[in-house]
C-alpha cells in the first residue's frame, strides 16, 4: 500500500492510501505526492517535506478561553490585579465582555503594562483559540 497526497499550491487538499499506481489516477498525477501515513489535509509541501501550517492567530477568542489560556501562563492572578486597578468601565469589559479582540486597547494596554512583547500575545491567543 502507499500514500499519495493531492497536493495544488503547496498545500496538501486530500490524501490517500491504495495499491494502485500512480498512472491509475490520470486526471490528478500531475498533482499526487508519495506521502507519508501521517500526511493530513491542510498540511503545507515545500521543499519535498509536509509540514504543518503555522498557527493562525484569532482575531477574537471568547472570554473563558482568554481567562483559561491567562490561567495555563500563570497570569491570570496577574491580570485580574491589575485590572482591579482599571478604570470602572475597562473592570465592566474584563468581568462582563462575552469575547475578546487580539487587536483591541484593553490587550494593548495590559501587554504594555506587563512588557509582553506581540509575540508573547500573539501565542496566548493562539493557545486561547485552540480550547
Amino acid at each position: 500500500m502507499k500514500t499519495f497526497a493531492v497536493v495544488q499550491n503547496g498545500v496538501v487538499l486530500s490524501h490517500f492510501t491504495t495499491d494502485q499506481p500512480r498512472e491509475a489516477f490520470p486526471d490528478i498525477a500531475d498533482m499526487l505526492v508519495d506521502a507519508p501515513a501521517e500526511v493530513r489535509d491542510g498540511m503545507l509541501y515545500q521543499d519535498g517535506q509536509f509540514v504543518d501550517p503555522a498557527p493562525t492567530v484569532p482575531s477574537e477568542v471568547s472570554m473563558r478561553q482568554a481567562r483559561l489560556a491567562l490561567l495555563g501562563a500563570g497570569l491570570l492572578d496577574q491580570v485580574d490585579a491589575a485590572m482591579s486597578s482599571m478604570p470602572r468601565a475597562a473592570r465592566i469589559e474584563w468581568e462582563f465582555a462575552t469575547t475578546v479582540q487580539r487587536r483591541y486597547g484593553m490587550v494593548d494596554q495590559l501587554a504594555a503594562a506587563f512588557g509582553w512583547t506581540d509575540e508573547m500575545v500573539d501565542a496566548l491567543f493562539i493557545q486561547a483559540g485552540q480550547l
